[in-house]
């Protein structure tokens, strides 16, 4: 595969997620799917909502790790995860936390998780760049 593909992920990412989120804060959202709602949240913290009010300084770490990773990992799952690491970082520079514009009912222990596309972009990056980098060490 080609950074191309990478570059064309990141942006597309970034896109839908910053998209979903502007109808949220337009109040343009609040309808329900199955145990899927979509309406408006802003997180403050970071992953389900903890460490709130350290969220800049830990997403800031985050990002310039990521920034540190992306020369050494291949493929184009760091574009992913990049992507959605920037889309949140944008979010909490702009408006001083994250918008979730998602949230998933009836999670067992959690009850509801609130979440946005860039968080699935940062899972999907990160299964994605483990999956490649141990399939390299494997060869």
């Amino acid at each position: 595969m080609s950074s191309r593909l990478g570059w064309f992920l990141l942006v597309s990412g970034v896109v839908l997620d910053q998209g979903l989120k502007f109808l949220a804060r337009a109040d343009l959202l609040g309808f329900e799917v199955g145990p899927v709602c979509f309406g408006f949240r802003l997180n403050r913290g970071v992953f389900l909502s903890q460490l709130e009010g350290f969220g800049l300084v830990a997403s800031s770490f985050g990002f310039l790790a990521l920034l540190f990773l992306f020369g050494t990992v291949r493929g184009e799952g760091k574009f992913v995860l990049l992507g959605g690491a920037l889309s949140n970082l944008v979010d909490r520079l702009w408006l001083g936390g994250v918008v979730d514009p998602l949230v998933l009912r009836g999670v067992p222990v959690l009850g509801e998780v609130f979440f946005n596309v860039a968080d699935l972009m940062v899972l999907a990056g990160t299964a994605w760049v483990l999956r490649e980098e141990v399939f390299r060490l494997a060869r």
